[in-house]
């Protein structure tokens, strides 16, 4: 007659089979037993992150890993300008597991030298440092960066830090100056500066 024959191991689905027993015949089954399975739903902010399990990348966010072997299994997800996230999974029979990767920005950095050397450095109007100098950890944005020195005009820039980049600044420091207005009487009369004739009175 009809029989229903089930072969069970842990970590393993169930195999069963339908057979019909005929009298003075032997039945030859194989029972091919598939190992049990989890799953894993990961999502990213922002999305578009490549997936990596243990090693391999499988996929972008957001993605479902289906038939997943039980176990421990290493995430990764990773996207240009931002740090690896990771997190060991334990994964079970039959259940599903749901993950949110939260992405963190790589900082920026900025070199700043400045001639001459020894200058206050100011980012955003906030005194960081002197030259030269190395300004890191930057989160990506824009900056007005600031160098100044007694008896020198003011140099700035704006800046753009992206993520993982680091930006080289040279500052040529000017020489603040000053003015000589010069008269005389009678006028017209030849005005040497530094024994360099440099016009004729009344000249500023």
């Amino acid at each position: 007659g009809t029989h229903e024959v089930e072969v069970r191991m842990d970590g393993y689905e169930v195999w069963s089979e339908s057979i019909d027993v005929e009298a003075d015949k032997e039945m030859n089954l194989t029972a091919a037993l598939q190992t049990k399975s989890g799953s894993i739903n990961i999502k990213s902010e922002p999305a578009k992150a490549k997936i990596y399990l243990d090693g391999k990348e499988i996929g972008t966010t957001p993605y479902s890993l289906k038939s997943v072997d039980l176990g421990t299994h290493e995430v990764e997800v990773r996207m240009d300008g931002y740090e690896v996230w990771s997190e060991s999974v334990d994964v079970e029979a039959d259940k599903e597991m749901n993950l949110t990767a939260a992405l963190q920005t790589k900082p920026g950095s900025i070199n700043i030298k400045s001639e001459p050397a020894k200058a206050r450095i100011f980012l955003d109007g906030k005194e960081v440092g002197t030259t030269p100098e190395t300004l890191t950890g930057l989160k990506p944005g824009k900056y007005i960066v600031e160098v100044k020195m007694d008896g020198y005009d003011v140099w700035s820039k704006k800046l753009d830090v992206q993520a993982d980049k680091e930006n080289v600044l040279t500052a040529a420091l000017q020489m603040k100056v000053g003015s000589i207005n010069v008269k005389s009487e009678p006028a017209k009369a030849i005005i040497y500066l530094d024994g360099k004739e440099v016009g004729v009175t009344p000249e500023t």
